[in-house]
């Protein structure tokens, strides 16, 4: 069963639902770099939903190697234009950070029931995706810091496969809570390195370094 039908009977998917399927295609798509494939189109219509109840990524028939560095063997550009990573168009080697900035478009897709870069026409599509930020996800709830770091726009600002999971598994611990007053006799206040998890993490090192703050 296409998981996309599926979802569109509804409209959306509930952020719950969507953090189910960015977990399935994560894993999926971390096997396949492991083993040096790149998926180059990954959007809803290849997410499949198993009999046994598995999400499924698949049709694999333009992934590459991440060794070649065409995009196909005449120049051109296949995949569906709104989920394509703005380095691509380019001509930016085959590599990981595409297929994940794919998984961000298809997440929005499945929690706002749009595409974040979708216009009136190719061009405009791809000027969207070349210079426009996404727009904030208004139904995404604590999944929106997982999607919005997969569209960074440029490749070495976009989440890893680790990061993203990390994001993924401990979403509820990604928004700093609100401060409680203390007393002064109480205890003192814990150092600013073990502080809420965006305080703890200045952005630049991998959050895979991070999770004793969270655990």
């Amino acid at each position: 069963m296409n998981y996309w039908r599926r979802a569109l009977a509804k409209g959306r998917l509930s952020p719950d639902e969507a953090a189910e399927v960015a977990e399935a295609l994560l894993k999926a798509l971390d096997a396949a770099h492991q083993a040096g494939i790149v998926h180059r189109d990954v959007k809803p219509a290849n997410i499949m939903l198993a009999a046994d109840g598995r999400i499924l990524l698949t049709d694999f028939g333009i992934a590459s190697h991440q060794a070649d560095t065409r995009l196909t063997t005449d120049g051109a550009v296949i995949c569906t234009l709104e989920y394509l990573a703005p380095e691509r168009p380019g001509g930016a080697a085959v590599a990981a950070a595409s297929d994940l900035f794919s998984l961000g478009v298809t997440l929005f897709r499945a929690v706002e029931g749009t595409s974040p870069f979708l216009r009136d026409s190719q061009a405009a599509t791809l000027a969207a995706l070349a210079v426009e930020e996404p727009p904030p996800p208004e139904h995404a709830g604590q999944l929106t810091p997982l999607i919005l770091g997969l569209l960074a726009m440029y490749p070495d600002a976009r989440l890893s496969v680790t990061d993203a999971l990390v994001l993924r598994r401990h979403r509820h611990l990604t928004a700093a809570a609100s401060p409680q007053p203390q007393p002064a006799a109480m205890t003192p206040q814990p150092p600013e390195s073990d502080g809420p998890f965006e305080a703890a993490r200045p952005g630049q090192e991998p959050l895979k370094d991070y999770t004793r703050t969270i655990s």
